[in-house]
């Protein structure tokens, strides 16, 4: 009498031995490719950063102005937050497919939760606007 060694459930995970392998949807690989591509522009992006931040600090070393200081403040912080980007991107590739997908449905229901608190602001500020300007109000 001979067993089937390998027994598939109903999400399509396969169970063989002891070990479990998840068959990916294409869609999640498509989401790993977007992510990759994401991860190689923000790395990109850092790199130009970290290129004009010390091209900036070499032309401003001579001369500093307020205004060459605030730029350098403005790019230092852009900068800051492309790499909490790339790190979070970073952890998110190292994470189990389960882990993966929680946090993307996670950060997807965030961005819908800010897209949503957006929409209201422009609809709100769109009915004050015709509240207040009446059929005088232009559209642009």
């Amino acid at each position: 009498m001979k067993l089937d060694s390998q027994k598939t459930l109903e999400n399509g995970e396969i169970i063989s031995g002891r070990a479990k392998q998840f068959e990916v949807p294409l869609e999640v690989q498509r989401d790993i490719g977007q992510l990759m591509t994401t991860i190689s522009e923000l790395e990109r992006k850092n790199l130009d950063l970290s290129l004009q931040l010390k091209q900036q600090s070499e032309l401003n070393s001579s001369v500093t102005s307020e205004k060459s200081q605030t730029e350098l403040r403005i790019e230092k912080e852009h900068k800051r937050i492309v790499e909490n980007e790339l790190m979070e991107l970073k952890r998110m590739m190292l994470q189990s497919d389960n882990q993966k997908l929680i946090s993307m449905a996670t950060k997807v229901e965030l961005l819908n939760n800010q897209l949503q608190l957006v929409n209201d602001r422009c609809s709100n500020l769109h009915r004050r606007i015709v509240k207040e300007g009446g059929s005088e109000t232009a559209y642009m």
